[in-house]
This record gives C-alpha cells, sequence and structure tokens, in this order.
C-alpha cells in the first residue's frame, strides 16, 4: 500500500473555487469531513473509502492545538490519507500557506513545517493560471 497520496493544500477562497471546479468536472458532490471525523472513520476501516471528491476541513485547529503535538498530528494524517481510494481528489483546507519554489521538501501551514514528499511546482502553477485561482499548492504527502 502506497504512503504517498496527491492532495491540494488550499487556503479557504481556493477552497471555495477548486471545490466548485472538480465537483463539476467530476460530475459528483463533495464529502466534506473534519480531519478528526477522518481520522476515526480510516481508523475503522480495513478497506480503502471509496470518495471521488474529499475536503478535509481542520488542519490548521489541529496543527496548532496546545494539546497535540504537530508531527504526531502529521503522521496520524498521513496514515488516514492511505485508506482513501486511489483516484480520489483530495482538497485540504489550511488558513495560511507559504512555500518557496527552491525547497520541494515542505510546506508552512500557520508556521507548521509540513513535511512533504514533493511539491507538484509545474502542475500548481499551470492549474493557478487554467482556473485563475490562486493560494493553493499540489504535492505529494
Amino acid at each position: 500500500m502506497s504512503s504517498l497520496n496527491t492532495i491540494y493544500l488550499c487556503e479557504p477562497p481556493a477552497l471555495d473555487r477548486l471545490t466548485k471546479l472538480f465537483a463539476q468536472g467530476l460530475g459528483t458532490k463533495p464529502e466534506v469531513y473534519m480531519i478528526l471525523d477522518l481520522m476515526r472513520t480510516a481508523a475503522a476501516t480495513p478497506n480503502r473509502i471509496p470518495i471521488k471528491l474529499l475536503i478535509i476541513k481542520g488542519l490548521t485547529s489541529l496543527l496548532t492545538s496546545q494539546y497535540s503535538d504537530p508531527q504526531t498530528a502529521i503522521t496520524l494524517f498521513k496514515e488516514a490519507l492511505r485508506k482513501i481510494s486511489r483516484d480520489a481528489t483530495i482538497l485540504v483546507e489550511a488558513n495560511k500557506i507559504t512555500w518557496t519554489p527552491t525547497n520541494r521538501s515542505e510546506a508552512t501551514v500557520d508556521g507548521i513545517t509540513l513535511p512533504i514528499e514533493s511539491i507538484d511546482m509545474e502542475q500548481t502553477l499551470k492549474q493557478q493560471a487554467d482556473y485563475n485561482v490562486k493560494n493553493f499548492i499540489k504535492l505529494r504527502l
């Protein structure tokens, strides 16, 4: 089972716009999960969860909470994503995203460093121009 998932990490305005675009393109209604609910569902499911378009909210709250360790939370989030079907389009909401084209192995979400496999910079920039939407990145987590 592969641990890599392609996700779109989006700020709220970009999330709304991309949700509409992908819902129309895929011809499906998005399934919205709070991040903790997704983790619980994934932990209780023995097989992959069949979802076409998944919206995950609450990443910022989880990473910046005084009650959780960000690195442990990231590890658990990655494990939950392994249970999502491979053909799913996954949009993850985060309040403030920063990244640099010179460092493709990490992005920053509200001041917390998110270790990632890679940022698909070419696709991100192309889709930002094509969709006329800013403040999102496409990455492998």
